[in-house]
């Protein structure tokens, strides 16, 4: 499913683009098969710490042999699909909506993303009161909420 939701982000009209970014908070268990969930609900234990995510992710970014085929390895190419995304439409309000998506921590994405993560992050302070949750660091579907 997740999959799906990275497509749909990609390409196509940006109000699909935001559903499809928005529909991820659907995206619930994904687990490896030696580690505990990584996503924790946000009213039992509390999100993983930005340190323990990052270990996560140094371990299991590299490409599989074979594709991309377990949960946790699709949450980054979400999030890059929506920073992208959030970055190149002019919209306001599906800005809004796609800064949920994404989590502003440059530890959730590969060196070369910083320039992007940077620049949406400047978007962001032209207009503060729309991306307050994303200045303050609070989004990022199966990070932080």
């Amino acid at each position: 499913m997740l999959e799906q939701l990275i497509g749909a982000v990609s390409e196509g009209p940006w109000e699909r683009r935001a559903n499809a970014a928005m529909a991820a908070y659907w995206v619930r268990c994904w687990r490896h098969p030696q580690e505990p969930a990584l996503l924790r609900s946000a009213y039992a234990e509390g999100a993983r710490s930005s340190a323990e995510f990052s270990s996560y992710l140094a371990r299991h970014l590299p490409s599989r042999p074979g594709g991309i085929d377990a949960i946790e390895d699709l949450w980054p190419r979400f999030w890059q699909a929506c920073l992208e995304a959030f970055i190149e439409c002019d919209d306001g309000e599906v800005r809004r909506h796609l800064q949920t998506a994404f989590p502003n921590e440059d530890g959730c994405y590969p060196a070369e993303f910083a320039g992007l993560l940077e620049q949406a992050r400047r978007i962001a302070a032209a207009d503060p009161r729309p991306f307050q949750r994303m200045l303050d660091r609070s989004t990022g579907y199966g990070y932080r909420i």
